[in-house]
């Protein structure tokens, strides 16, 4: 027993002096570990976790937010880099703000003559050849179901920029097409079966 006010000090100077504890640790007031390397084997928080240089988790780990559930938040300020693959396994919602991914930035104030980006996807780089495809945002389908009306990709509001469109189904504009003064509207290439 160490009594109230007292200290606890294992060696006096260097960093040859463990202290081994095969047991509970509880720091009813808080537990500053000063410099070094600590390693602890389970961590159970029942507060906040501040770690002022960072957290790493080891090659192959997993950070988990939750264990179960939709109520457990992992709120990032700042920049997100991953360079592995990010999966998002949530369930569809009747609001926007809780679909599975959910995209709201923040207001933005806008001047001059900048282009500013809101969500950018960079163009993959690759190397070797293939015969096949190579798609940087791919949709697999639209939902399936009985949907009266299901999309694969719906714009609600806004104008569109498309530099190239492929169309292999049907196109339908309902509103009209209208094109550009001294550009061409082709229908079929050669031939009168268009």
């Amino acid at each position: 027993t160490i009594a109230t006010g007292q200290t606890l000090n294992v060696g006096t100077t260097g960093t040859t002096s463990p202290l081994n504890v095969f047991g509970l640790i509880t720091g009813t007031n808080g537990l500053t570990i000063s410099s070094g390397s600590s390693s602890l084997q389970a961590v159970t928080a029942a507060g906040l976790i501040t770690a002022n240089l960072g957290i790493t988790i080891t090659t192959g780990q997993t950070l988990n937010v939750g264990t179960s559930g939709i109520t457990s938040t992992l709120n990032i300020f700042g920049p997100s880099n991953h360079s592995g693959i990010a999966k998002f396994t949530g369930i569809g919602n009747v609001a926007a703000i809780s679909s599975t991914l959910y995209v709201a930035p923040s207001s933005t104030a806008i001047s001059g003559a900048l282009n500013y980006y809101f969500t950018h996807l960079a163009q993959p780089i690759t190397t070797g050849a293939t015969t096949g495809s190579a798609y940087t945002l791919y949709i697999a389908d639209a939902p399936s179901g009985t949907i009266t009306t299901p999309y694969s990709l719906f714009v609600a509001a806004g104008l569109s920029l498309v530099q190239a469109l492929n169309v292999n189904g049907l196109l339908s504009a309902n509103l009209g097409i209208t094109i550009a003064t001294g550009q061409t509207l082709n229908v079929g290439t050669t031939g009168t079966t268009s």
